[in-house]
């Protein structure tokens, strides 16, 4: 298998493909395609390895004002991140979930949605091909009980170690 090359600080500036809001305070881009492998039932996301200092090991040479300084720009770049206007993956696109996917009509129906309702009826319609009448009006009155949420991106591993200065 042949992978694309690694893209370059060039590739990253120049990349239109921009995953943070317009008036973020940082602008978060993706560039080329996100790899990943598996292995028996487990996907590994490969990345390139860039050698820099980390979070973890700068953190004792810092100043208080250089630690209140970095930690209100993460906190900006996170709130960025984390405040989508719909619910869907990352750049307006549709979730990569089974549940949203109909093997009967191949017919996918996973977003992005701009409410929780739309979300919630998605998957009542997904289930209305596949499941059984008592399982779906579970499903309905569920949606109907739950409260409404605020919709989050979330990063599964942030921590100082994994975070680059």
């Amino acid at each position: 298998m042949v992978y694309p090359a690694t893209p370059s600080i060039e590739d990253i500036i120049s990349s239109q493909s921009v995953l943070s809001a317009p008036d973020a305070s940082s602008r978060v881009v993706r560039v080329d395609e996100i790899f990943a492998v598996k292995f028996g039932d487990t996907y590994f996301i490969v990345m390139q390895y860039i050698e820099d200092i980390t979070l973890e090991e700068a953190l004792p040479t810092l100043t208080t004002e250089e630690k209140d300084d970095l930690m209100m720009q993460i906190r900006e770049i996170l709130q960025d991140l984390r405040s989508p206007d719909y619910f869907g993956s990352v750049n307006h696109l549709p979730y990569e979930d089974g549940v949203f996917y109909d093997t009967e009509t191949l017919h996918p129906t996973s977003g992005p949605f701009p409410s929780e309702d739309e979300f919630y009826a998605a998957i009542i319609r997904r289930f209305e091909r596949t499941e059984p009448a008592p399982f779906i009006q579970l499903t309905r009155e569920l949606s109907k009980r739950m409260p409404h949420h605020e919709t989050v991106f979330t990063h599964g591993d942030l921590q100082p170690k994994n975070i680059l200065l």
